[in-house]
């Protein structure tokens, strides 16, 4: 069948992608806001943008149904600590907030376990301690703008009303755009940005101009 497929009829076989699932008003919401954005920051001012981003991760042994084999002669030959992969309703997890730029980056922000964040526990455990002093810390006092997504902690009112208080420059809950996590050069490697520096690379290629289409 390989054959036929591949040397018959000159076919490759592709993998399914999953995306984001964006309706009608998402797509106009993500084009308008990323034209604001656009006319906002111009090229080369990218440096000053304070990426920011919450990952929770699960304690659980990752599983690649496909790529994961087991060299056996008989199946009953595999003993069952290797055979199978323990799975429970709610594993431990361990919620993370960071915050990266150009040149700079954050301490890592550890929530307690249990703890939810809400707009309170936001201020206390991110706000405060870290963006508070970014400014001078993380760009010597120059112009800087914070970047945060549109999660219920940080679209709240208090959230949004801190940073106004503060006179922090910030991306309103009103101007980043929905649905939008491929924006966020943190979605693509955060490992990386705390084991090698900043994320000068990433932010060289930010643009929201690439995501209106």
């Amino acid at each position: 069948m390989r054959k036929l497929v591949v040397e018959d009829l000159g076919m490759k076989s592709y993998k399914r992608k999953n995306i984001h699932h964006l309706n009608d008003s998402i797509r106009r919401k993500r084009l308008e806001r990323c034209i604001q954005l656009n006319a906002r920051f111009a090229p080369g001012t990218e440096d000053q943008i304070l990426f920011s981003d919450e990952k929770l991760f699960t304690v659980e042994e990752a599983n690649n149904r496909q790529n994961d084999r087991i060299l056996a002669s008989r199946s009953q030959d595999i003993p069952d600590r290797i055979k199978y992969i323990d799975r429970v309703q709610k594993p431990l997890s361990l919620m993370v907030w960071a915050g990266g730029s150009a040149d700079s980056r954050t301490n890592l922000i550890f929530v307690p376990q249990g703890m939810k964040i809400n707009s309170q526990t936001y201020r206390e455990l991110v706000l405060e301690p870290e963006i508070a002093s970014a400014g001078e810390k993380l760009f010597q006092n120059h112009p800087w703008t914070y970047q945060q997504d549109s999660a219920p902690a940080h679209a709240s009112k208090v959230s949004q009303g801190w940073f106004r208080e503060q006179n922090v420059d910030f991306i309103s809950k009103d101007e980043w755009p929905p649905s939008s996590a491929d924006l966020n050069p943190l979605d693509y490697s955060v490992g990386q940005i705390w084991r090698a520096g900043p994320v000068r690379n990433l932010t060289r290629v930010w643009s929201p101009s690439k995501l209106v289409c």
